[in-house]
């Protein structure tokens, strides 16, 4: 969890396991504009009863979340509040136990984030849904990865097989 007014780059981690109140994976707040790329983050837990994000928790903070693996969390694979300026294109968001993607927005605490991005992800099998607070990507999809699925490895289990429908639909 980081809160810094530095511009974060986090790229190729494989962030797993890990427990927290609100942000197991990866969590921002009043940082500068966040870069979070090519990661893989998976069976991490939330451990509050709000179940926040297993996956990325971007609060007041710009970023880019592209490229990244999200998948088998307890908590949203991501969720961004008050965030101006969020892009979350190119993700796998699957089999979250929360919301794929959430944008949060009470208009008694929290100001609604209205300028971001969100499209080309494959959203999938999330137990809250597939968006909340937000609509899906003209470009999103809704399909199996199709995960290799085999190895201690966390890499090599969430590695995409040849045949897979998102292996060219990305927007790069």
């Amino acid at each position: 969890y980081l809160q810094t007014t530095a511009a974060p780059w986090v790229d190729g981690n494989v962030i797993v396991t890990n427990t927290s109140n609100t942000a197991a994976g990866i969590g921002f707040n009043q940082a500068g504009v966040a870069t979070v790329t090519n990661n893989i983050l998976a069976h991490n837990v939330a451990s509050t009863t709000a179940h926040l994000a297993g996956g990325i928790l971007v609060d007041s903070s710009p970023a880019r979340i592209i490229n990244n693996t999200i998948a088998n969390n307890i908590g949203d694979g991501i969720l961004f509040q008050e965030a101006e300026g969020v892009a979350i294109v190119n993700n796998i968001v699957s089999g979250n136990q929360g919301h794929g993607i959430e944008h949060y927005s009470d208009t008694l605490w929290v100001s609604p984030t209205l300028a971001y991005t969100a499209d080309y992800n494959d959203v999938l099998n999330n137990l809250d849904g597939h968006y909340t607070g937000l609509d899906g990507g003209v470009h999103d999809l809704h399909v199996d990865s199709q995960f290799v699925g085999s190895g201690a490895d966390p890499r090599a289990f969430y590695h995409i097989q040849a045949t897979s429908p998102v292996s060219v639909t990305g927007s790069m």
